[in-house]
């Protein structure tokens, strides 16, 4: 049992670690054939942990000065207690919506809250 829930957290990790280079390859185009260890040499940094905390700040500007949004990416970093990527909400109110619904039909109460990263709204356990 130990064994099972170690292997879940290495898939979670990497997982976690696939999806920043993802969302880094898809914000800096110019990126998006090179290696994952030539990003972090590009970034100036050793890890993917060190680029995952700093990666508000890597998030390319447009020519007006304004943070590239994640959520023109289509996608964001969150993933569940599983190591697959979240269900990502445009709105509070669309998020709300499903969360009525799945009460209805399966029964589950669940709450909602803003995504981490800005791209959106999350379903939780409530």
């Amino acid at each position: 049992m130990l064994y099972k829930k170690s292997l879940k957290i290495i898939k979670k990790d990497m997982l976690q670690k696939e999806q920043v280079f993802k969302a880094i390859k898809r914000a800096y185009k110019h990126l998006y054939r090179i290696s994952d260890s030539d990003i972090l040499d590009y970034f100036e940094v050793s890890s993917v942990i060190e680029l995952r905390v700093h990666i508000p700040n890597v998030i390319p500007h447009d020519g007006a000065g304004q943070q590239f949004d994640l959520r023109e990416m289509d996608s964001c970093l969150c993933t569940d207690g599983y190591g697959n990527m979240k269900e990502l909400y445009s709105s509070e109110k669309e998020a709300e919506q499903r969360v009525e619904m799945l009460l209805v039909e399966r029964g589950l109460n669940l709450g909602v809250y803003p995504c981490p990263y800005n791209c959106g709204w999350h379903l939780t356990k409530g």
